[in-house]
C-alpha cells in the first residue's frame, strides 16, 4: 500500500530540468488544478510563460525596459523583496520573497501590466500568458541558492547563449544583489501619459535574508555561493547541450528573433509543475514539508465537499488563499512552531 506522504511527494515534486536535484514526478496526467499554500514569509520562483511559446518577450530596449519598471511597480505595491528576474524570450522568472502573504496579488499585476504592454508594443492580439504557471515554494536556504543559479543560467540552459553574461534581455547580475535597484521610468507603450501609473518605480534587489543569516550577514560569502551554484547549472547546460549535439542561437540572433515565432525546442508535456523544493534538506525534514503539503490537500478537500454541501461556518486551512482573501470565509490560524 502506498504511503500517503510518498504520493505527496510523488504528486508535488518539482517537474525534471537541466538542473535535476528533487525527486521527479512519476505523474504524466493532469487532475483538476492544485491548490497552492500561499502564507507570509514564503520563499517563491515563479514562472510565467508565453502562451504557445511564441517569443513575444523578444530582447529589445523597450522590453528590457518595461520589465523593470512592471517589477518594481508590483514589487512595492504588494511588499514583495525581489532578489532576482530574468526575461527570456517565451518566459519570465522571478525569485523573490513574500513577506506579507500577497504574491497572488502581486502576480496578478505583474502579468498584468506585462501583458498589456506587451500588446501594445508587440501589436499582439489575444492572451499573451497561459493560464499554469509555476509558483515553487523553497524551503531552506539551499534551495535558494539552487534556484538562484539556476534562474541566473536559464539563458544557457535554454540554448540562447554560452554564457548567461551574454544574455542581451533583461538579467539580475550577482553583484547588484544586495547593491543596487531594478525600476526606472515609464514605458510608453500602453502607458502613454496615464496619470494612475506612477512616471517611475524602483524597487530594492535584495540578497535573501534566510540565506544571509546562514553566512552570518556575509554578502560576499553569498554572492560567491550564488556564483558557485550558477556556475553549476551552467557547467550541466553546456554537457547536456554538448550531448544532444545542438548550438547556441547566439545574442545576435536572438535579438533579431521574429516575435510571433513559435520555440519549437522538445519539451514533454502534460507533467505537473512543482509545488516546492526541499534541496539540501535532510530526508527528515523533506518528508516534514511532504506532510505538510499532503494535511493540507487533506484538508482543503474536505473543506471543499463541505461546502458542496453548502454547509456555513466552514474553516479552511492555514495557507488557502482565494476562498479567504476573496471569498472572506474563516481560515485556521497557523500551528505553533
Amino acid at each position: 500500500m502506498t504511503n500517503p506522504t510518498d504520493a505527496a511527494i510523488g504528486a508535488v515534486s518539482e517537474t525534471p530540468s537541466i538542473s535535476q536535484r528533487d525527486k521527479p514526478s512519476s505523474v504524466k496526467r493532469r487532475s483538476r488544478p492544485r491548490r497552492r499554500i500561499v502564507k507570509p514569509g514564503d520563499y517563491v520562483l515563479a514562472r510565467a510563460r508565453v502562451i504557445s511559446r511564441n517569443h513575444l518577450f523578444r530582447p529589445d530596449h523597450k522590453m528590457t525596459a518595461a520589465i523593470k519598471y512592471i517589477v518594481a511597480l508590483a514589487a512595492e505595491k504588494f511588499g514583495i523583496e525581489v532578489f532576482g528576474v530574468v526575461l527570456m524570450s517565451t518566459q519570465l522568472y522571478v525569485l523573490y520573497r513574500d513577506p506579507r502573504g500577497h504574491r497572488t496579488k502581486f502576480h496578478h499585476k505583474l502579468h498584468r501590466e506585462l501583458a498589456l504592454f506587451t500588446k501594445a508594443h508587440r501589436g499582439w492580439k489575444g492572451a499573451v500568458f497561459e493560464k499554469d504557471h509555476s509558483q515553487v515554494r523553497l524551503h531552506g536556504y539551499q534551495a535558494v541558492i539552487d534556484k538562484l543559479g539556476y534562474l541566473v543560467a536559464n539563458p544557457v540552459a535554454s540554448g540562447a547563449v554560452r554564457y548567461a553574461r551574454d544574455w542581451p534581455g533583461f538579467l539580475t547580475r550577482i553583484d547588484d544583489m544586495g547593491n543596487g535597484q531594478i525600476g526606472g521610468p515609464r514605458p510608453e507603450a500602453y502607458y502613454g501619459n496615464r496619470k494612475t501609473a506612477p512616471e517611475e518605480a524602483f524597487t530594492e534587489l535584495r540578497l535573501p535574508p534566510n540565506v544571509l543569516a546562514h553566512y552570518d550577514g556575509d554578502k560576499d560569502a553569498v554572492r560567491e555561493a550564488f556564483r558557485s551554484a550558477r556556475d553549476e547549472h551552467v557547467a550541466e547546460a553546456h554537457a547536456e547541450i554538448r550531448d544532444k549535439g545542438l548550438r547556441y542561437i547566439g545574442a545576435a540572433r536572438c535579438r533579431k528573433m521574429n516575435p510571433f515565432k513559435r520555440a519549437n525546442a522538445y519539451e514533454v508535456f502534460d507533467t505537473f509543475n512543482a509545488q516546492f523544493s526541499c534541496v539540501g534538506l535532510e530526508d527528515e525534514e523533506q518528508r516534514a514539508v511532504a506532510e505538510e503539503y499532503a494535511k493540507f490537500m487533506s484538508d482543503y478537500n474536505k473543506c471543499r465537499e463541505a461546502l458542496l454541501r453548502l454547509e456555513t461556518g466552514i474553516i479552511w486551512p492555514a495557507g488557502t488563499w482565494k476562498m479567504v482573501h476573496e471569498l472572506n470565509h474563516g481560515m485556521a490560524p497557523e500551528p505553533p512552531v
